[in-house]
């Protein structure tokens, strides 16, 4: 038993996060849409606490990997949004459901992602980053699944630039949040033991994650960003009935 889980528990957490790790490093998001559902069933101290201190090192590992490709001008216009919507989520989960809140997430990236299909196309524009990131702050708050809105704005960019530039948005993020959550009791001694688990994958990941990148050209990243999203909607719906 190593801190109360059992060996099994401890290898089915590092290759979560490996497989999680992986696959946001190659696209610049998808760990905790992945990951997510399946360790809150081991353990709730796992959701958003230690996932979000998790994808900290696997952000930074990314951004400065790739950093000849961020846009630190969107990710500026980002980062000024996820502000608000972090300190909006923290408000939310102290006077309302999480169960409601996370239908309302749900069905708004349902609701995204149809209107994604449309003939109408989103682009990275700075006013749809600042949008993009309110929601993805907020969401990446309650559910520790934050991907969905800034991968549907970065959807027809540039496949290094939206790697990187999410890599930076979802580090920076990261940190506000976890000192947020930290500061409301939301995050304590148990997520950072929890998210101990998780960081040799993560390591893993990164690395592997260069692998992937090759893989994840503009034909296939679009549909795949939309099918991730459309995944992680409706985990989140079904895991609220």
């Amino acid at each position: 038993m190593i801190f109360g889980f059992s060996i099994w528990i401890v290898v089915a957490c590092f290759v979560l996060a490996t497989i999680g790790a992986s696959v946001q490093g190659a696209m610049g998001f998808g760990m905790g849409m992945l990951i997510s559902p399946i360790l809150k069933m081991i353990d709730h101290g796992f959701v958003p606490g230690a996932v979000l201190i998790a994808v900290i090192p696997l952000s930074a590992g990314v951004a400065i990997r790739e950093r000849q490709y961020i846009n630190w001008r969107g990710f500026g216009w980002a980062i000024t949004g996820r502000i608000p919507g972090i300190f909006a989520a923290s408000a939310a989960l102290a006077y309302l459901s999480e169960r409601g809140l996370s239908i309302a997430v749900g069905s708004a990236v349902l609701v995204a992602v149809a209107v994604s299909l449309t003939s109408w196309r989103i682009h990275p524009t700075y006013p749809n980053l600042a949008v993009a990131g309110l929601g993805s702050g907020f969401m990446g708050t309650i559910t520790s699944v934050g991907g969905p809105p800034m991968a549907i704005a970065y959807q027809h960019a540039d496949p290094r630039e939206r790697q990187a530039t999410l890599a930076a948005f979802f580090g920076v993020g990261s940190v506000i949040s976890v000192c947020v959550l930290a500061f409301t009791d939301k995050i304590g001694g148990r997520q950072l033991t929890l998210s101990a688990f998780l960081l040799p994958g993560v390591a893993v990941g990164i690395v592997a994650s260069r692998w992937l990148v090759g893989l994840m050209g503009s034909r296939y990243s679009r549909p795949a960003i939309l099918a991730m999203s459309t995944a992680s909607a409706l985990i989140l719906l079904a895991q609220q009935f």
